[in-house]
């Protein structure tokens, strides 16, 4: 009887919930989370106000436990009070449909945020938006239907460390792929990256990106990714780096029928090696704008049936290029090259 009383009061009050003494909590209707601990989703929950999960506390792991989260157009469907919860939050293993967005930490404190295979679909604006990043991992998580963005993470007052890891962003994403705004020493790997940029507007399938070289961002490992604006975008980037986000590593990403460049670097000593750029609708590879961009380095880089040219330099800022292979792009072989760029030998036209 003493158990079924329990029960009953722990039923009537879904708003806040208390840790059990085992440290993990059922959570079976919309729940504000004020107390640290390891909660479990047991049902489905779908919220006709409000978000399903609000997150009001540090040190908080949230299995969705292969549940799915609904809310409404005008509600995140989880919510991370940044204020309350800046670091040691965990997100996994469900499935989170419509809302404003997928999760959503705002605000200006920093926030520490591990997010794992969540699936994130039919939001208005983003699947998994952090206004304000101090460590941020995205790992193995699929978004899709998203009115803005699928993965959108900004440092907002400085850099970030983190990684993004293994993640599917496809399927009517209306502008970005995935913006990282800050990141610093990070990994981006393995993700794949297609049908973005459905609004007008060059948008970008990976974009790393900072406010202001005093961020320090910058020095990140960009690998294994495979990007492709195809069908819905028409006038897209697959990989942009921006000018304060130098020193980063690209390598064996493969960008394919993006609407625009298939890489664009527009930072200083960066290196690109063994990446494939083909059947782009501009350049295979664009190096540096007028004002910035300078010491990149080229190497064994594929780019082939490019509407534009195979590596195309946007300025005659000191870069390298040697052993790539630039065949059948409709503007040439190399554009904008000449001292003191160097041709380091062994290219192929």
């Amino acid at each position: 009887m003493r158990k079924l009383l329990l029960s009953a009061l722990l039923a009537t009050l879904p708003a806040t919930v208390v840790p059990a003494a085992e440290g993990r909590v059922p959570i079976s209707g919309p729940t504000s989370i004020s107390v640290p601990g390891t909660y479990v989703v047991t049902n489905d929950i779908t919220v006709t106000s409000g978000s399903a999960i609000v997150i009001k506390a540090m040190n908080v792991t949230l299995d969705l436990n292969g549940r799915t989260l609904s809310s409404p157009a005008g509600a995140d469907v989880i919510l991370i009070s940044e204020i309350a919860a800046p670091r040691g939050v965990v997100v996994r293993h469900g499935r989170l449909v419509g809302g404003a967005n997928g999760i959503h930490s705002g605000g200006s404190n920093r926030v520490e945020l591990r997010v794992e295979d969540v699936e994130v679909d039919n939001v208005v604006n983003m699947g998994i938006y952090v206004e304000a990043a101090q460590s941020v991992d995205i790992v193995g998580c699929r978004i899709h239907d998203a009115g803005h963005s699928g993965i959108y993470v900004l440092g907002s007052t400085g850099a970030f460390d983190g990684r993004v890891s293994g993640n599917l962003v496809e399927g009517r994403i209306h502008k970005n792929g995935i913006v990282l705004n800050g990141l610093a020493s990070g990994e981006v790997k393995g993700n794949v990256v297609a049908d973005f940029g459905l609004d007008a507007g060059a948008w970008s399938g990976i974009q790393i990106s900072a406010a202001a070289s005093s961020w320090r961002a910058g020095g990140n490992l960009v690998v294994d990714n495979t990007v492709s604006s195809f069908p819905g975008g028409l006038d897209d980037y697959g990989i942009r780096i921006d000018s304060f986000s130098p020193r980063n590593l690209l390598m064996n990403n493969d960008l394919r029928k993006n609407g625009l460049f298939g890489i664009w670097v527009a930072s200083d000593d960066n290196r690109l090696v063994r990446n494939i750029a083909s059947d782009n609708g501009s350049h295979g590879l664009t190096i540096g704008i007028a004002a910035a961009g300078s010491r990149n380095y080229l190497e064994g880089n594929q780019t082939q049936g490019n509407a534009g040219c195979g590596i195309n330099f946007s300025n005659t800022n000191s870069h390298l290029y040697r052993n790539n292979i630039l065949r059948t792009n409709t503007g040439g072989c190399v554009c904008g090259a000449g001292a003191p760029i160097i041709d380091a030998g062994g290219n192929i036209c």
